[in-house]
């Protein structure tokens, strides 16, 4: 874990000049910081959006046909998975990567609702509308139900590992704490968005996993429909 460097507290600015700041950012539309991302993630970022875009094609076939019912209800939820997907890659290149990992683990549990509220063989949808159903089982039981739903081994792999380590972002942790240290400056405070040289690794190996999933969800809209229009 990186802290922030004793020899640096002593810059931190004092007394009234923190308040200019303080306005700075909340007035701020992240431009510096989305420049940044984009100039090292722009590949990543097209490929995000056209993904996103198929998925969004796929998902309204199924709703322009869709009768009232268990199959609507789907559709909502998952248009919110994607969505939801949309705005955590927007806040990502934003640099606000600690609330953006947040939402992304709403997005998770949004696929994991969507597959399994998509057939009638197993209850999770009536559980929810009853308000006996926690959102936070819902990738568990996505494993114990995958072959009814037609989810393969290796793809819930994949979202499990992803849910694991996006939980980290749920909660005050390392990965929360360090996130407000720039370390390419010599780990000294930053409040708001930036880009910091010195998580490149990270940031690159983040957005080749939300691009990997992304690619994915025109076949999940695929499969989604398939269970619900059975």
């Amino acid at each position: 874990m990186h802290v922030w460097k004793s020899e640096k507290r002593m810059s931190i600015r004092q007394g009234n000049e923190l308040l200019p700041m303080v306005k700075q950012d909340l007035e701020s539309p992240d431009a510096e910081a989305r420049l940044e991302f984009f100039r090292h993630f722009r590949v990543h970022s097209d490929e995000f959006a056209a993904h996103t875009a198929e998925a969004l094609q796929q998902w309204t076939n199924f709703h322009n046909v869709l009768p009232d019912g268990r199959a609507l209800y789907v559709a909502t939820i998952l248009f919110t998975a994607i969505n939801l997907n949309l705005s955590s890659f927007k806040l990502f290149m934003s640099g606000h990567t600690v609330a953006a990992g947040c939402q992304f683990r709403q997005v998770l549990e949004a696929i994991a609702m969507a597959l399994l509220c998509s057939t009638n063989e197993v209850d999770v949808l009536e559980r929810f509308e009853a308000d006996r159903y926690s959102t936070n089982d819902a990738v568990r039981d996505l494993g114990r139900h995958r072959v009814t739903l037609g989810v393969n081994l290796d793809a819930y792999r994949v979202l499990q590992q992803a849910y694991n380590f996006y939980h980290e972002y749920a909660h005050i942790s390392k990965l929360t704490i360090t996130a407000g240290a720039n370390l390419g400056a010599g780990a000294v405070p930053n409040i708001g968005a930036f880009f910091d040289e010195g998580k490149l690794q990270q940031y690159s190996s983040e957005v080749n996993s939300r691009v990997s999933l992304t690619r994915q969800l025109p076949n999940l809209v695929h499969v989604i429909a398939r269970n619900a229009l059975r």
